[in-house]
């Protein structure tokens, strides 16, 4: 009978193990890890400023193993689903759901290790997907769409996430430290057409006709 217990015991244990979700503090509090927009650091431009919260929405991606470049479209990150807006409190900052306390990132163990790195766009990007936000940056076809976009670079290493043990082990700060993301980034305008370059576009798609018709 003891065995079986055991065996119980052993098997629950190890299941518990198997889904548990590491934790990482997902805000930065210090200028240094501050956004920028343009360039301008809490700043921003046209009427939209990183320190009104709400204004920017930010996605936590990682990788498990050395990604290849910061670039999101093309260095292997995943996106681990997880959703911050900036914050007044943190002057720029970015907060995520679960804030200083950390929150839990289901595809890493407590304990395990991994790469991670940030995406930010303005709200007035938010029916676009982070899928298609990804494809349009790599194509540079935004589709007339206007607001800002940028990532941040790839933390420095490995960030081994807390939740480990009883009583749990903290969870390690996504900016700064060793490992953690070194500095802040910039959100840049997404490029649209000026009324010049339409107009040519227009011009030329005439031309075209006119020499269809002549031939």
């Amino acid at each position: 009978m003891k065995k079986i217990l055991l065996t119980g015991s052993l098997i629950v244990a190890s299941l518990a193990l198997a889904n548990a979700q590491g934790t990482i503090k997902f805000n930065n509090n210090t200028s240094t890890y501050y956004v920028s927009t343009n360039g301008v650091a809490n700043g921003g431009t046209v009427g939209v400023t990183d320190k009104v919260a709400g204004d920017y929405y930010y996605e936590l991606l990682y990788d498990v193993s050395t990604p290849a470049s910061s670039n999101p479209a093309t260095g292997g990150w995943s996106s681990t689903g997880l959703v911050g807006t900036n914050g007044v409190v943190f002057g720029g900052g970015i907060t995520g759901p679960g804030a200083a306390n950390g929150v839990a990132v289901s595809q890493v163990a407590p304990g395990a290790s991994a790469y991670f790195e940030v995406v930010g766009w303005s709200a007035s990007l938010n029916g676009l997907s982070l899928t298609q936000m990804l494809a349009d940056y790599q194509s540079g076809n935004w589709g007339g769409l206007q607001g800002y976009f940028g990532f941040s670079s790839a933390s420095a290493g490995a960030l081994t996430l807390g939740g480990l043990g009883t009583p749990a082990t903290l969870p390690p700060a996504l900016f700064g430290g060793a490992s953690g993301i070194q500095n802040g980034f910039d959100l840049n305008a997404i490029p649209t057409p000026e009324p010049a370059s339409i107009a040519l576009a227009g011009l030329g798609g005439l031309a075209l006709l006119g020499l269809r018709r002549k031939k």
